[in-house]
């Protein structure tokens, strides 16, 4: 098979994105179902595409970002299930979380983000203005990561959530900031924590509903289910706004892993043995390398012995809800 050198990677992510949320949006039991209220969609800056999703149970609003998107050749891969000489396709999303001022999280969120938040720069639906999410620094309202894997043949999708614990911002030399009079305030003392916003309960609340969008999208279950740990980290800043990463044996850092093969389940190929097998080895193999202890693997719904990985992962392609053919409109009108 001749690979042709102009595949996107960005757009084919972006595709099966789109292509769930639609399905999902505009079935209105489903959309109720697995809890997502309000979505709003548009390109960042660098022309990558970004979604903002309103879910129930949070008084905020997520933001999901595609900040990479690459091809891995053979040499490079590490799933090689999906692979055989074929690119895989990469991608890595940005979540975000915009909290609700009265979001007992709120307080959580660093000095800086709190004034942003509560200023000029977001609007009435709690996000950022067109002009304003252009001017917040990049690090800002970081929750975690989601990373994507599929190949040319888009009949092999893995989904990886990865995020700490808690991400934790300290001040080395602290925060002083300029009061109205023109007057030194001391927002945070030298050394002082300022940020410690949960960061894998808010990732992995919404990378739940997303993997059951997929199931029921696309009418499969996970092939295997991943849950690892390792050891997590925290900031310093200095005065000059340098950032020095260092570990935290305090902290964790969690990794859920779930990979899906997008094809009929009677006769997809990923469920064969020796497949699945050599799936199952390639992303222990990546997990180990990455130092992330295996806590463990489910590939049935029957086996799960955590709240961490939801059932209805599994069931979900069995699910039917929409009774007509009405579109529905869940956009906010201004974005």
């Amino acid at each position: 098979m001749e690979i042709k050198s102009n595949i996107d990677p960005v757009v084919i992510i972006e595709s099966a994105f789109s292509s769930m949320f639609y399905h999902l949006f505009q079935d209105e039991g489903a959309r109720k179902y697995f809890g997502f209220s309000q979505i709003s969609a548009f390109g960042s800056e660098e022309d990558m595409p970004v979604w903002y999703l309103w879910v129930e149970g949070k008084n905020g609003c997520f933001q999901l970002e595609l900040i990479e998107g690459s091809l891995l050749y053979p040499k490079d891969q590490q799933l090689e299930v999906c692979t055989s000489k074929m690119p895989v396709i990469k991608g890595r999303f940005a979540i975000r979380y915009y909290p609700s001022e009265d979001e007992d999280n709120f307080e959580t969120y660093s000095y800086f983000e709190k004034l942003i938040r509560l200023g000029p720069l977001f609007d009435h639906t709690g996000t950022p203005t067109l002009k304003g999410k252009d001017q917040i620094h990049e690090s800002y309202f970081i929750v975690g990561h989601i990373d994507v894997r599929t190949n040319i043949a888009r009949d092999f999708l893995e989904l990886e959530c990865f995020a700490p614990e808690r991400w934790e911002d300290f001040r080395v030399d602290g925060l002083y900031l300029k009061t109205p009079d023109q007057d030194n305030y001391e927002a945070v003392t030298p050394g002082e924590q300022d940020r410690s916003v949960f960061g894998w309960r808010l990732s992995s609340f919404l990378f739940d509903k997303i993997i059951s969008g997929f199931c029921y999208t696309f009418k499969v279950s996970p092939l295997a289910v991943f849950l690892s740990r390792e050891k997590g980290f925290s900031f310093y800043i200095d005065e000059e706004n340098r950032v020095a990463k260092r570990k935290n044996p305090d902290l964790k850092q969690f990794r859920l892993v779930c990979g899906l093969g997008l094809e009929k389940e009677d006769s997809n190929p990923y469920r064969e043995d020796k497949n699945l097998n050599l799936y199952i080895q390639s992303v222990c193999n990546r997990l180990n390398q990455e130092e992330s202890d295996i806590m463990g693997i489910w590939k049935r719904h029957e086996d799960i012995t955590t709240r961490r990985i939801n059932p209805d992962w599994w069931k979900a392609k069995e699910m039917e809800f929409m009774e007509d053919n009405i579109l529905h409109c869940i956009c906010y009108e201004n974005h």
